[in-house]
């Protein structure tokens, strides 16, 4: 409501009964404030702050593209160094996001209010339009059939709808981060020690069933770690399983000692030797001998006479042992069951010979196998099992091994690395000797286990190259388990868990363009003032104050607004508003003493009925 002469007299009053009461001026003072360079700077800097801040958070997020952080938290809660530490980096940019936010919807705020007078003085607007505007950013939606201003309906529309999009922009620029989990190596190195063998060792465990068995079912265990690192033969692989205790984090690079097994097979014919009629009998190839497999892939190393465990501790615990020389390897390659049908259509015989091309391997060296005739029910016919067989020239010992990779994992550990073959660098080693023992009993168990098969190499000398290979890595690293009474250093270069940051540069730019709807819709107001003729609206707050609402709130039509908290359904129905006299500023709105300072506005004329 209109302040009276009497609230006036008592609002004055009660600031200083003493004061002198100075002359009320009839006229409000013009400021000129919205002109000049200053005036202009003053009115738009915070939509240039929103398009530079835009900008910078845009190039900044993809500035950090491929970059690792460290994940959890600094030490202290006010250390920052944004290019360690992945939450403070996602901390900064919901803090630059919201910024941005904070000074758009300022920028929206201000545009609509500004809208708002350009609206009263070109085509009118009502109270439940600038409601809509102003609470809501809904946009004026044009009456067609009687407008007599679509233009400007049109330009508050599309000033109105280009607010919209900066308001949920952000979750593009947040979904663009892409944490990706990885590690990477401290500087410095350290030193530690891992297990080693020396002299004194406790050999006599190696004379009890009861204590070879463990070493031999834990090492057939450990080929179950990714075994296909021994197939391929374009280098040496070198690997050792992690001793009890050893706990090194994943991704380090250590330097230490590993043992060395390096193979040449050479495919001879079964008649050549008489060993190979011991094939499939554990006694010849096992330490244990408790039992034998008959699966297709069972690789063997076998030897002329049973193993006596005392012989092989006073073989191994004299001295340290490089072996170099040969040994008789046999390979299971398939099963023949008497009667079952050939690819040729003809019947299985105790005359068949064992294939030439096998399912696994494929066409088979050209040498005689040995096939060992499999009976039932007494003495009847019922199979024969196939067996190819290689001389294999063996280089073993330990080697000092440089920049091995650790893999430390719920489901697999151990140190990996690949080399050059270099028979040279082979040092002598107290478990040699024990570890080409167990490496057969070893490969049963873990073919049993199907821990590994021939899916693992489609080449048959390539297959039992790395299945001796991977028996021989874990029977030495099961045997340190047991035996290994002393240390030797090994250094480390430790790794840390980070991640990297892959950035989505689509998702970026869009969140750009959504903001960049806000610099447009700036454009629009300002060329739309210009046309006006309007002063700049720089205050949300005063802009409501600039509005005077008395003609309105006195007709007829507008009952109650004057003391109205909301709009009713009727004062949503009332005509637009406009300007009085068009939107042209006077000093004077009527003869009575206390003249308001703000710009009158009254309902537009409507033509059709010839009332306003």
């Amino acid at each position: 409501m209109v302040p009276t002469r009497m609230s006036h007299a008592v609002a004055y009053q009660s600031v200083s009964q003493g004061e002198m009461q100075h002359s009320k001026s009839h006229k409000c003072s013009i400021r000129s404030d919205h002109s000049g360079l200053k005036g202009f700077c003053k009115s738009w800097y915070l939509f240039v702050v929103h398009l530079v801040a835009s900008i910078f958070v845009t190039f900044g997020i993809m500035k950090i593209d491929g970059y690792k952080f460290q994940i959890g938290s600094p030490p202290t809660l006010l250390s920052f160094d944004f290019s360690r530490y992945q939450v403070q980096v996602t901390g900064l940019l919901s803090l630059a996001l919201v910024i941005v936010r904070v000074i758009g919807g300022s920028c929206s705020a201000l545009l609509a209010w500004r809208t708002t007078f350009v609206l009263l003085g070109k085509r009118g607007i009502s109270l439940a339009e600038m409601i809509r505007v102003n609470n809501w950013r809904f946009p004026i939606l044009p009456a067609m059939t009687s407008e007599t201003s679509v233009p400007w309906s049109v330009w508050a529309t599309f000033t109105i709808l280009l607010l919209w999009p900066q308001s949920f922009a952000a979750p593009f620029a947040s979904s663009s981060l892409s944490w990706i989990p990885g590690t990477r190596l401290l500087p410095d190195s350290i030193s530690l020690s891992v297990g080693s063998v020396e002299q004194h060792a406790d050999w006599a465990a190696m004379l009890y069933d009861q204590l070879r068995a463990p070493i031999i079912l834990n090492a057939a265990i450990d080929t179950a770690n990714e075994p296909v690192y021994a197939f391929d033969m374009n280098q040496l692989a070198l690997r050792r399983y992690p001793g009890s205790g050893q706990n090194i984090p994943n991704g380090s690079v250590v330097d230490l000692t590993v043992p060395y097994f390096a193979v040449d097979l050479n495919w001879i014919d079964a008649t050549s030797d008489d060993r190979t009629s011991k094939s499939g009998s554990s006694e010849f190839a096992d330490v244990n001998g408790w039992f034998s497999i008959r699966v297709d892939g069972s690789t063997a190393v076998l030897r002329d006479e049973l193993w006596d465990p005392n012989t092989a501790v006073s073989n191994s615990s004299s001295q340290a042992h490089i072996f170099r020389g040969k040994k008789l390897v046999s390979v299971k390659i398939a099963t023949l069951e008497a009667n079952a049908t050939l690819p040729d259509g003809s019947r299985i015989t105790i005359n068949t010979t064992c294939p030439t091309v096998s399912n696994q391997f494929g066409r088979l060296p050209a040498v005689t196998q040995y096939q060992v005739r499999l009976n039932k029910d007494g003495n009847v016919f019922g199979g024969h099992d196939c067996y190819i067989f290689a001389e294999a020239t063996i280089t073993a010992g330990k080697y000092a091994a440089k920049g091995c990779n650790v893999i430390s994992e719920t489901s697999k550990s151990y140190a990996d690395c690949s080399i050059d073959r270099d028979d040279g660098g082979v040092q002598e080693d107290w478990l040699t000797l024990l570890s080409l023992d167990f490496m057969s009993e070893v490969l049963k168990y873990s073919v049993m286990m199907n821990l590994t098969q021939p899916w693992l190499s489609n080449s048959l000398e390539d297959y039992t190259a790395g299945m001796l290979t991977v028996g021989y890595h874990a029977a030495w690293s099961g045997l340190m388990r047991k035996l290994g009474n002393a240390t030797e250093p090994a250094k480390l270069l430790m790794a840390e868990d980070i991640v990297s940051v892959s950035i989505g540069y689509e998702k970026v730019l869009v969140w750009l363009g959504m903001n960049l709807t806000l610099s447009i819709a700036a454009i629009l107001a300002f060329i739309a003032q210009r046309s006006s003729g309007m002063n700049h609206i720089n205050d949300t707050t005063l802009a409501p104050l600039l509005i005077d609402l008395t003609e309105v709130t006195h007709d007829n039509r507008a009952v109650g607004l004057c003391s109205a908290v909301d709009l009713s359904k009727k004062d949503r129905e009332l005509p637009r508003l406009m300007w009085k006299g068009h939107g042209k500023n006077t000093e004077s709105q009527g003869e009575e003493k206390y003249t308001s300072c703000s710009r009158r506005v009254g309902f537009v004329y409507n033509e059709a009925t010839g009332n306003s």
